[in-house]
């Protein structure tokens, strides 16, 4: 595989899995400026490695195992100024990272799923708001509808899919 097709599929890797990393490295350092400097560490490093994974390695684990380490090379750099966990506690939250990212993903599966089910009026709503940013007072203007009746639809849409999502949990742990 010549560079360039190594760059586009490491690019295209880390662009599926960047919200999983960041995730991750969040739930070991809390301070999102930290872990936004920790997840650019963490992206260099796999892009001098990348040619060096081995062809069966999961891209997911393989990265969440970079992070692992630059979330504790971080750790020591920190331990002189700031008050951090100690080593017996950070160890704790490390064994039970990928239990927090199972959780995730079954969140995000149940998510995806719930999406599913909504009607399309909704679900373009909700991809209008989150996926391209648009405030709820614009897409009010936009649909000449009035901005209060939409907090009230996206109330509504938050409640059904809390309850989908709840429910579709429920039924993975019994």
């Amino acid at each position: 595989m010549d560079s360039s097709q190594l760059n586009e599929q490491f690019t295209t890797q880390l662009v599926a899995h960047q919200k999983y990393i960041y995730s991750f490295i969040y739930t070991l350092v809390s301070n999102r400026a930290d872990a936004e400097d920790i997840l650019q560490k963490t992206a260099l490093v796999m892009c001098r490695k990348f040619s060096e994974m081995k062809s069966d390695e999961h891209f997911l684990a393989w990265s969440l195992n970079i992070a692992r380490k630059e979330v504790y090379n971080f750790r020591r750099k920190c331990e002189r100024s700031k008050v951090i966990f100690n080593d017996q506690a950070f160890e704790i939250l490390m064994s039970q990272s990928d239990q927090i990212m199972n959780q995730v993903d079954q969140r995000k599966g149940a998510l995806d799923q719930c999406l599913k089910k909504l009607n399309t009026e909704d679900r373009q709503l909700l991809q209008m708001r989150y996926e391209a940013g648009v405030t709820i007072k614009t897409i009010a203007e936009n649909l000449d509808r009035p901005v209060q009746g939409l907090y009230k639809v996206f109330g509504r849409i938050h409640a059904n899919l809390k309850e989908c999502i709840l429910k579709s949990l429920s039924r993975t742990q019994a």
